[in-house]
């Protein structure tokens, strides 16, 4: 009983660990995104995409990917494709903050 408790308790201080580092890794990518840094709109769109498919119930994850597509939709010249695209993230970030 108390091995499986360790164990338990173990796997949990890991997997915190792991969110903390991903997120840690992604928040200064994601400021430079804000600020306008397009090659760290894509990065953070890579990390954050790889995030959501290790953990599909991570909804920072989703919502902050979600942000990161529409932050892409800025830095879009004119037409259909962007407004596509920001669609897409509005829509995206409107699911993830209802789940």
């Amino acid at each position: 009983m108390l091995r499986s408790l360790l164990v338990s308790m173990t796997c949990i201080a890991l997997a915190s660990a792991t969110a903390s580092s991903v997120e840690d890794e992604i928040r200064p990518l994601f400021r430079r995104a804000l600020a306008g840094d397009k090659a760290a709109v894509e990065s953070c769109i890579v990390k954050l995409e790889a995030e959501v498919k290790a953990d599909p119930s991570n909804q920072l994850a989703h919502a902050t990917l979600d942000s990161a597509i529409t932050l892409r939709s800025r830095d879009m010249g004119w037409g259909p494709a962007k407004l596509r695209t920001l669609n897409e993230g509005i829509a995206a970030m409107n699911s993830a903050v209802a789940a």
